[in-house]
């Protein structure tokens, strides 16, 4: 699950997948603001088949809250 992840931040994002890690956050990354946020929350919720309500979306700032949110759904790690 944590590449897949990795690989489609750093699609949307512009990156290195080598590049995500434990730290990365949307304040702490400069290709990360909000239309970028949208397209990643859409291609999460493509790629792993899940519905993400707008609450869960906003939360999704860091690499580790995109992993935690995405575990609660069932996604298998």
């Amino acid at each position: 699950m944590e590449q897949k992840i990795k690989s489609i931040m750093a699609e949307v994002l512009e990156m290195s997948a080598d590049q995500i890690g434990e730290s990365t956050a949307m304040d702490n990354t400069d290709s990360w603001d909000s239309l970028k946020h949208m397209e990643m929350v859409m291609a999460l919720e493509e790629s792993f088949q899940v519905e993400l309500p707008a609450d869960e979306m906003m939360e999704m700032i860091s690499f580790n809250d995109i992993k935690r949110i995405l575990r609660d759904k069932g996604v298998q790690c």
